[in-house]
């Protein structure tokens, strides 16, 4: 299950306690056991005046939105069964069968939900971003010839860090002294000088090194439901010549992305990860949730939905030196931009964007509206900008720490 609170299909008869129980307060009863509330609060909730916060009345609309589903439902069940003292053993399982087909229906119901940005408001909701460079791929010359090997050995033990380093595959008529290093996890511009400063033994400087690739990222903690990955994936502006969309696990696997949230949620709960294009190209992405860090479970409190782009810096157009990461960093979050269903979204849209799984935000030739405005996505499709809003004040924030 991927809801905060997994329901109990085995939850004990005592709520089902009055011989006249109407249908709808079975119902109702069913949702709070469903979703782990108390019934009082549950009907509080419910209540809410436009004096209740941003939060409580999002939560409000969605709740009243899976109960109107619910009642849908059950328009079609003929066989309705009354409790009382004289209720058979039979009639018993059937109700409580009755009361875990209702759950599992409202747990698709609420992964459906969830698998749309617009069943979306980040800040209310508390759903807190973090922009991250996850690595970036230098490449350096130094001042004589020498092996990957001893440098990776000085490096370690200068640093203490285990650092990936190769010659570089351009490098056919300088002698070996050109290679490319892969350093994770950097945070700011001391992280930086740190290392170069002991590349400095092989006559590097700052300066001189360039960047030859750099992966971003956005982290989304304290989400709902694991479904919020689907939203992403799904409202992702991919570059125009974004394919190969895939899940997979393991190195070289590969399956299509499903096409329902259902059966996509339940791939991402098997560990698996959604690629877009194929890891060398220029642009690449995946999508996945974080559960571990280099083989260790995080705590709880640091999962988090992950969206990240990896891209060849020669394909920017911008300056691929070092001295330059802050606009290297920008260039690389603007293929981090997400979409939404624009007004001129019809309800046939609306119902396909929430109940399949497409590349819906996908970039296209760039071409002219009937308005005749320059556009370069589908025709229902336009920027989400109040989620791009606030990504762009993190990736500000992540810029700073690279500045002198």
């Amino acid at each position: 299950m991927n809801a905060i609170y997994p329901p109990d299909y085995t939850a004990s008869l005592k709520y089902v306690n009055l011989a006249y129980e109407s249908e709808t307060e079975t119902l109702h009863k069913l949702d709070s056991l469903y979703a782990g509330r108390d019934l009082v609060t549950s009907s509080m909730s419910k209540a809410l005046s436009c004096g209740g916060n941003a939060q409580e009345l999002l939560m409000a609309q969605l709740d009243n939105e899976l109960d109107q589903l619910l009642l849908e439902s059950l328009a079609d069940e003929r066989d309705i069964i009354t409790v009382s003292p004289r209720t058979s053993s039979k009639d018993l399982l059937n109700l409580r069968q009755r009361y875990a087909d209702n759950a599992k229906r409202a747990d698709d119901w609420e992964t459906e939900i969830y698998s749309d940005i617009h069943s979306y408001d980040f800040e209310a909701m508390g759903i807190e971003i973090k922009s991250v460079i996850d690595f970036l791929t230098l490449q350096f010359e130094v001042n004589r010839p020498t092996t990957r090997s001893h440098i990776k050995k000085y490096l370690t033990a200068k640093t203490g860090t285990r650092y990936y380093i190769k010659s570089d595959e351009r490098d056919i008529e300088q002698s070996g002294k050109v290679f490319t290093i892969r350093v994770h996890d950097i945070r700011s511009k001391r992280d930086l000088k740190a290392i170069i400063n002991c590349l400095k033994h092989y006559g590097v400087d700052y300066d001189s090194v360039k960047i030859a690739r750099i992966e971003a990222s956005l982290d989304f903690y304290n989400a709902k439901h694991k479904a919020l990955l689907i939203a992403l994936y799904k409202s992702l502006a991919y570059v125009e010549s974004s394919n190969n969309q895939r899940v997979y696990k393991y190195k070289g696997e590969f399956q299509k992305v499903p096409k329902s949230p259902l059966e996509l949620i339940n791939k991402l709960d098997e560990g698996y990860c959604i690629g877009v294009n194929h890891r060398d190209a220029h642009t690449n992405y995946r999508s996945y949730n974080k559960t571990t860090d280099r083989g260790v479970n995080l705590p709880e409190s640091e999962h988090r939905a992950r969206t990240e782009v990896n891209c060849a810096v020669s394909e920017l157009g911008v300056n691929d030196s070092l001295s330059n990461l802050p606009e290297i960093i920008q260039c690389a979050f603007n293929r981090l931009k997400f979409t939404r269903l624009g007004e001129s979204a019809t309800a046939d849209d609306k119902k396909l964007y929430r109940q399949s799984v497409e590349t819906f935000g996908k970039r296209t030739k760039e071409h002219y509206s009937r308005s005749r405005h320059k556009r370069n996505f589908n025709q229902a499709v336009v920027k989400n900008g109040e989620l791009n809003k606030a990504i762009s004040r993190k990736v500000s924030d992540l810029k700073r720490n690279f500045k002198e």
